[in-house]
């Protein structure tokens, strides 16, 4: 998948809903390219389970200890049980983690609100740099690849900067 695909098929159609259900968290064009760059990096915009039977899933690859701190932190606690409880999920870790594989509003949501834990502003859109940061404090990479980075980040700000499209 593209970004401009995923954009498109994936984080506006999702990402409407969660503000729909959040909406004390401001949709914003910098969480945009922050959610569509991510997964660029992360996962290529493909839904899978980490190759060589690594444990993070889906486009954001998101792992359970991960997912752990956000149900646990006092910035996101209460809008993670929104979250899970529109979706009929145990709000725990163990639920969300096996729940995840093909649930891309589950994925979109649980990205979203690791972005909210971060106690930095999200960086200006265009500030690479600045966002690659934001990505590095937020998904505590194992393996992290600046140059990846630098491929993945101007395809998600082309794609946002084409437009919202009609889902």
């Amino acid at each position: 998948m593209t970004a401009a695909e995923f954009y498109k098929l994936v984080l506006v159609p999702d990402l409407s809903w969660f503000h729909q259900i959040v909406p004390s968290i401001l949709e914003t064009e910098q969480e945009r390219v922050m959610l569509t760059a991510i997964p660029g990096q992360e996962s290529n915009w493909e839904n899978v389970q980490q190759a060589n039977g690594g444990i993070a899933r889906g486009f954001y690859q998101q792992q359970q200890n991960n997912l752990d701190d956000i149900l646990n932190n006092r910035a996101t606690d209460a809008k993670t049980i929104i979250v899970c409880a529109r979706l009929g999920i145990q709000p725990t870790a163990a639920a969300v983690y096996a729940a995840l594989l093909g649930a891309t509003k589950l994925q979109v949501a649980f990205a979203r609100l690791n972005l909210w834990c971060d106690p930095e502003p999200l960086p200006a859109v265009g500030d690479e740099s600045a966002a690659w940061d934001t990505y590095i404090r937020c998904w505590r990479p194992g393996a992290p690849s600046r140059a990846r980075w630098a491929e993945v980040y101007p395809q998600a700000l082309a794609a946002i900067q084409q437009g919202t499209p009609t889902v």
